[in-house]
């Protein structure tokens, strides 16, 4: 038994080692969780909005992969392997305050401006991708 509680009190004090070591990482990690959530919350609202408006998703959503945001310039992006159109498309008037209490902005880089979340229509659905996401990882939801 005491060896059972000295292993798991060398684990914890090892995760706080780690942790200690490369905190930047581990911010990297959090903020990418972030972004994870805000891409479902992007897509799950967009998904309400159609189901209230007989199939139909907001106005300039289609098969181009677009980003979010309120700038007119400024917007063209390489996202996902993707370049996005240099005009942001905003949603927010459409999605606030029914579906969203506002879009979601990336935790480091993102504004109301250009919130380096875009969208996607898809044959299978509506793909809602972080444009920049930490430790090159890919974070994008279909739904």
């Amino acid at each position: 038994m005491e060896l059972i509680i000295s292993i798991a009190i060398l684990a914890m004090l090892a995760s706080l080692i780690i942790f200690a070591f490369n905190p930047e990482r581990g911010f990297k990690r959090a903020n990418n969780a972030e972004r994870l959530t805000h891409v479902s919350a992007i897509g799950g609202a967009l998904n309400f909005y159609a189901i209230e408006h007989n199939g139909a998703f907001p106005s300039g959503i289609d098969s181009q992969l677009r980003m979010l945001g309120t700038a007119q310039t400024g917007c063209d992006f390489l996202c996902s392997s993707t370049s996005t159109p240099s005009v942001c498309l905003d949603i927010d008037s459409v999605l606030t305050p029914d579906y969203l209490n506002g879009v979601p902005m990336d935790p480091e880089t993102g504004s109301a401006e250009i919130t380096n979340y875009a969208v996607q229509k898809l044959p299978e659905g509506i793909r809602v991708v972080s444009c920049t996401p930490a430790l090159d990882e890919a974070i994008e939801s279909i739904q």
